[in-house]
């Protein structure tokens, strides 16, 4: 019996080894498989998670205005930072490593306000490769872009260096029934209380001095004063605020086109400037055409016919200029203010030429923010038209263009693009104001004191509200859908 039971252990023991080496390689391998799928799943979530940041960041860009060349050099830094085993992306290049505008496939193909991002990466092996397995990519794939969820953009500041592009003060109301966009890049707090710094000094946009801004949505590319000031212009909502947007907003006029021939059929002459002085006791109407100057004083009663007017001044300070307590009434109208060559070479020559003139993007620090060099020859020598309205106990009423075949189209005031005078309009509480038609200025500072209704956009350089009353700017016609978030849909 013992000697039967040794024979039978050894061969146990023999049959223990061959089982455990050929049940280690099988071991092995699914511990192989185990890890490298474990990493597989792993690097997935990493790559996709890349993907997203990329979507992200580039489609909020893009609807911003920022170039594909610099949309394609920020999404390099990204995909290097978040995930460097993944190959370069080209633009529109296709199925594999690409930014696609619009996106190739899914339910936003077609449409150019998505961006559609597709990485790839090699598969990560810790064990497997040791068995021969073949080196494949996963992919992973996003889309993004703009869902708008406001009326519309009443108040949008051009200028990225202007400080503070948006002040409201002295217990001023400024009521938006839309969004409020400004470039402004100075420093402040976000939604958050954290503190923003571009490297331009504070703020951005400042409500203070028991000012307040109601609005739907108020995007601000970089601080504000005070955060509670910004608030809902329905009432109950959370605070409508987004600052350290740090993208530029692009300037939905940068191709209207400047008042000529071509497009403006009721001026007739357009060789000789007209002046016009009114005052106290007079009653007048006046015809479209081109105008050095037009000054109301005291409290005339004056009708503006239907039509443009073209203010290109002689002399400093000229333009439309209403002061005192008159009766004023504008309907269907464009006031069109311009330099003292409007009419060198030809009406507008310069004016064209002066193109979109879009600012240089702002440095870190904010040196070197201006224009482009101006294309007239003698530019430090024009005269630009301003338009200062203050009333007292007046009445005034302005409706732009009614013509849906014209350019202008609900346009009542339009700035030439280097025309960088300020603008204001000043009211006391007696004073009934009514502007209706969008308001072009580019690069001017525009300051309303008083209270007022505008049923107006307003593309300004900057915006200034004051003085103690209501402003209140509502229906307005043009939508860009600016104002909105960025979201991945796919």
């Amino acid at each position: 019996m013992i000697y039967n039971n040794q024979n039978l252990r050894r061969t146990r023991s023999g049959v223990v080894i061959v089982l455990f080496a050929l049940i280690l390689p099988c071991m092995i391998g699914l511990m192989a498989l185990i890890v490298d799928g474990g990493m597989v799943m792993s690097s997935h979530r990493k790559l996709q998670n890349a993907t997203d940041t990329i979507a992200l960041s580039v489609a909020n860009r893009f609807n911003r205005g920022v170039t594909q060349s610099d949309c394609l050099l920020f999404a390099e830094t990204l995909r290097n930072t978040n995930y460097p085993a993944s190959q370069s992306l080209l633009w529109n290049r296709g199925s594999v490593d690409s930014i696609n505008n619009p996106p190739l496939t899914g339910p936003y193909a077609g449409n150019t306000k998505y961006i559609e991002v597709v990485l790839s990466a090699p598969f990560p092996k810790v064990f497997s490769g040791v068995f021969g397995s073949t080196a494949h990519r996963f992919k992973a794939r996003s889309v993004a872009g703009m869902e708008s969820h406001v009326t519309g953009e009443g108040v949008i500041t051009i200028d990225p260096c202007v400080i503070p592009g948006l002040s409201v003060s002295g217990g001023s109301q400024l009521i938006v029934a839309g969004a409020v966009i400004s470039n402004s890049g100075g420093a402040g707090y976000d939604q958050n209380q954290f503190w923003v710094n571009l490297g331009i000094q504070q703020y951005a946009a400042s409500v203070s001095n028991n000012g307040t801004l109601k609005s739907e949505m108020a995007l601000i590319r970089g601080g504000v004063d005070t955060v509670a000031n910004f608030q809902n212009y329905v009432s109950g909502s959370p605070n409508p605020l987004y600052a350290n947007i740090r993208s530029i907003f692009p300037d939905p006029y940068r191709t209207l086109p400047v008042p000529s021939k071509t497009n403006t059929s009721s001026i007739t002459d357009w060789k000789n400037k007209k002046s016009a002085s009114i005052g106290t006791g007079q009653t007048v109407t006046l015809t479209p055409g081109i105008y050095e100057d037009i000054s109301i004083t005291g409290s005339p009663r004056v009708t503006f016919s239907p039509g443009t007017y073209i203010f290109s001044p002689k002399t400093p300070n000229q333009g439309l200029r209403i002061n005192g307590s008159p009766t004023v009434t504008a309907n269907n109208v464009l006031f069109y203010f311009t330099g003292s060559n409007y009419l060198d070479v030809s009406p507008g020559y310069w004016d064209t030429l002066d193109g979109a003139v879009d600012g240089p993007l702002p440095p870190a620090n904010g040196v070197g923010c201006g224009l482009p060099a101006p294309p007239d020859t003698n530019f430090n020598k024009v005269n630009f038209a301003t338009l200062d309205i203050n009333l007292n106990s007046a009445s005034a009423s302005f409706t732009g263009i009614q013509d849906t075949s014209s350019p202008y189209n609900n346009f009542l005031f339009f700035h030439r693009r280097r025309n960088n005078s300020n603008v204001q309009i000043q009211s006391n509480a007696g004073s009934s104001v009514f502007l209706k038609g969008s308001i072009y200025a580019k690069w001017s500072n525009f300051k309303v004191a008083g209270a007022g209704r505008f049923e107006s956009q307003f593309t300004v350089g900057s915006i200034i509200v004051t003085g103690g009353g209501q402003v209140i700017i509502e229906k307005f016609d043009r939508k860009f859908n600016m104002a909105g978030f960025i979201y991945l849909v796919e």
